[in-house]
C-alpha cells in the first residue's frame, strides 16, 4: 500500500504504508516548524543528544540505526520525541505494537497505551477505545546503552478488529 494524502483546510495528512486496511492518518498543522516554510506531512520528531534539539518531520514512526545514521547533524542520537495528531477513521479499540530495541512509550491523548524496554522483541501495549476524529500522539525513544546504540530499532504499527498486523 502506497502513502496516500489527504488534505483539508489546517492539517495535511498522511497514510503511512505497511498495514493493510489501515484506518488512521498522522497529520501535522503547517505552522509546527517555523523553520520550515513548505512543512511536510508526517509528524514531529524531535531528536537529542543531551544537550542539542534538533527537529524534523518524519512521514514514519520507525528508525533503525544500523542501516544508516539517525540524524547526521548530531555526533549521537540518544532520545527521539515523536509529535502530532492521530486521526482514527473508524472508532474502535485499537492497539499498538513495536519492533523493539531500546525503550518506547506511546502517549494517546495524554493516556500510556505502550511503555516497554526490550531488546529485539516485539511488544504490544494496553488497547485503547478511540472515538473516530482526532486524537494528540507521542511516542518517545530512547535508545539502547551504550553499546548497542548501533543497533537501535523501533517500528511502530497498530491494529484494532477491522484491521490486523
Amino acid at each position: 500500500m502506497r502513502p496516500q494524502v489527504v488534505a483539508n483546510r489546517r492539517l495535511h495528512q498522511i497514510l503511512l504504508s505497511g498495514v493493510v486496511g489501515l484506518s488512521l492518518f498522522f497529520a501535522i498543522q503547517k505552522p509546527a516548524l517555523a523553520q520550515d516554510d513548505d512543512a511536510r506531512n508526517g509528524l514531529v520528531a524531535e531528536l537529542s543528544d543531551g544537550q542539542t534539539t534538533v527537529t524534523r518531520v518524519d512521514t514514519r514512526l520507525s528508525v533503525d540505526s544500523s542501516r544508516q545514521p539517525v540524524d547526521v547533524r548530531l555526533r549521537e542520537v540518544r532520545e527521539i520525541r515523536w509529535s502530532g495528531t492521530l486521526l482514527a477513521r473508524v472508532a474502535g479499540v485499537h492497539t499498538f505494537h513495536a519492533q523493539l530495541n531500546g525503550s518506547c512509550s506511546i502517549r494517546i491523548d495524554n493516556q500510556v497505551v505502550l511503555d516497554a524496554n526490550a531488546e529485539d522483541a516485539f511488544v504490544s501495549g494496553t488497547p485503547i477505545d478511540l472515538t473516530g476524529g482526532d486524537h494528540e500522539i507521542e511516542v518517545r525513544f530512547r535508545l539502547p546503552a551504550d553499546g548497542a546504540k548501533s543497533r537501535a530499532r523501533l517500528a511502530v504499527f497498530w491494529s484494532s478488529p477491522s484491521f490486523t498486523l
